[in-house]
């Protein structure tokens, strides 16, 4: 996902490996910075115990939130286009094989227990962990 608006980007952060955000250039110390963001490719979305999927085409996946300061951020909303979402006959399991997929339709989307409050760690951080990750994000 790209944000528009407000364009964030990560940097290093002085001495612990951790990241931050920059917000119209300048590094978030105080406040937070708003976010919105699309997605530039096709999303696909599974339920991999179920074999259900939905993939969602360029454009269709809108989301809103807050970045910094520090390494926190947060996605408030997320909405879908329906009309640029479809089933795909396949969908991936558990082993990685794809079968059949369950789901023919798509009625709607809604995203679960949001706020999603997530940290952002550089690969080979010593300290990483996450409260609640959409990794398309």
């Amino acid at each position: 996902m790209v944000a528009l608006g407000a364009l964030t980007a990560s940097a290093l952060a002085a001495g612990n490996g951790n990241t931050v955000w920059l917000c119209n250039s300048k590094f978030i110390t105080l406040e937070r910075c708003l976010t919105v963001s699309e997605n530039l490719s096709t999303v696909v979305f599974e339920d991999m115990t179920e074999l259900g999927a939905a993939q969602c085409g360029p454009g269709a996946v809108l989301g809103e939130g807050w970045v910094g300061p520090g390494s926190e951020d947060e996605t408030t909303s997320v909405s879908f286009t329906l009309s640029k979402c479809s089933p795909p006959p396949k969908a991936e399991n558990l082993s990685g094989e794809l079968l059949t997929n369950i789901c023919t339709l798509i009625v709607s989307f809604k995203m679960l227990n949001l706020p999603w409050k997530t940290v952002a760690y550089l690969k080979g951080a010593a300290n990483v962990g996450r409260d609640q990750a959409w990794s398309v994000w």
